[in-house]
Order: structure tokens, then sequence, then C-alpha cells
């Protein structure tokens, strides 16, 4: 730590102390960010399988622990016709979905989340672009495409007005165990849900605290955890979460697998 950091001058006003602080925000920073990762794929999975896997270690720190919340969820939909075939019934399997989800939860599903295929099977499809040719809007006011980016990764496609539904397309991706770039959701896939209805539930976590000779019980959303070395003048950082996605009601949603 005794040492110039990237870009800085020759003389520095930067004491070791100062640099040293500046490191570990960002390091706080990284590691809040890697599991705000882990909670969207867990909620992906969710999402798309009705499950999914808490990894964790034990006590010892070592010893690797695996569990399934699997919720009893089953509003899965495969078309007759892909969404890839001009010819599909895009419009009407999306209506399909969005009453079995009102009947199940007697709410009505607002949102439409996609992958990233799903923009142009929607705009490629025959009746969905014969309905948009009609001249006088008001002839027929069942949806608008006016597709735009909102955020790096997310693109508001239009709305589908005569189902309530607002369109996105959600392309993030995480790296999974193979490190290859994955997506949340699907190319392929399309959720349909009610926004809102979900909670994140965190445990508390217990600590070794040296100051306190024995163990410490944290609550809170993130915990961070310093463990130093005086010998070797070390600092390591860790952070921890104890968490778990909730959904309201398991009818609150479903899927499409467009291409089955």
């Amino acid at each position: 730590m005794n040492q110039r950091g990237f870009g800085e001058d020759i003389v520095s006003s930067v004491s070791p102390a100062q640099r040293a602080a500046k490191m570990q925000a960002e390091d706080l920073a990284y590691l809040q960010s890697t599991i705000i990762n882990r909670k969207n794929k867990m909620a992906a999975d969710i999402l798309t399988t009705g499950k999914c896997n808490i990894e964790g270690y034990a006590d010892d720190g070592t010893t690797e622990l695996l569990d399934t919340i699997e919720f009893d969820w089953d509003q899965k939909v495969t078309p007759s016709v892909t969404w890839d075939k001009a010819g599909a019934t895009i419009f009407d399997d999306i209506k399909n979905l969005s009453e079995t989800i009102q009947e199940n939860s007697g709410m009505i599903p607002t949102v439409m989340v996609c992958g990233k295929n799903i923009e142009k099977y929607i705009l490629g499809n025959d009746e969905i672009m014969k309905w948009l040719a009609i001249p006088n809007a008001q002839n027929l006011s069942i949806m608008n495409f006016a597709p735009q980016y909102t955020s790096p990764q997310v693109r508001y496609v239009g709305r589908i007005m005569g189902l309530n539904l607002d369109v996105y397309t959600y392309t993030e991706t995480y790296t999974n165990d193979e490190g290859e770039a994955t997506p949340f959701i699907g190319a392929d896939d399309v959720v349909l849900g009610v926004p809102g209805r979900g909670r994140q539930l965190h445990g508390a976590v217990t600590l070794l605290n040296e100051e306190a000779n024995g163990y410490v019980t944290y609550s809170g959303i993130y915990v961070p955890y310093y463990a130093g070395n005086k010998s070797t003048q070390e600092l390591a950082l860790t952070m921890y979460s104890r968490c778990v996605l909730a959904p309201e009601f398991v009818d609150d949603w479903g899927v499409i697998k467009t291409k089955g």
C-alpha cells in the first residue's frame, strides 16, 4: 500500500490510508454487485422454472452446501405454432396466458418481459402486421409498438392495449459455472406477470468477532466482514447475504416457451 496507484503523479498527495480506504470502497461495491447479480439469477430461475438453487458453505468455510427451493408452479405454455413462424398466433397465445393468470390469481398481469428474439417474432408476425397496417388507428386500437432502449440491456418494445400489457426486452446476462455469459431470460422466453408481488427475505448472519471473543449475529441485507492479519499486514474483505426470494402467489406469473 506504500506504492502509487495507477494514474497518480510522481509526487502523490494520496496517503496509503486514503488509498486503502478507496480500494475498500471499490471492493464493497463490487461484492454488493455480485450479490445482486446472484439475486437476479435466482429471480430469473423462479420466473422461468418455478424453482431456484441456494448455494453456500458450511461453518468450516469449505464444505459446499446446496438446497433447492421449489414452488408449486406450472403455468408454462408451449404454443402449437412456434413464434418464429410467420403464421403463429402470437396475440392469442399471450391473451390465453393472461386470462389463465387472471382466473387463477384474481389479478391482471400488466408486464411482459421477453428474451432478445421476441421483438423480432412479434414484428414479423403476419397477423400483427395486418392489424398495425390498418390506416385508421381508431378502427383497431389493440397494440402500439415504438421500441426504444430505456437503460442498458432493457428495451421498451411497446404496449398491447387490448391486454393492458407493457412489453419489455431484458437481455442482461450472468456468468455461469463454465465461465460463459448466459441470459437471465432465455432468448425465446416470455414472462407475463403481476408486478410488485414478491419479497426479498434476508436471514441473520453470524460471524466470529475477535473483539467480542466469540460469535456475533448481524441483521442486514449486506453484511461486510473484515479479517486482518497483523503479522503479514493483510486485510481480507468478505460480504455475506442470506437472501431468499419469495413470490406473493405462484399464480401471479406465467411463461411462454415460444419455440417449444
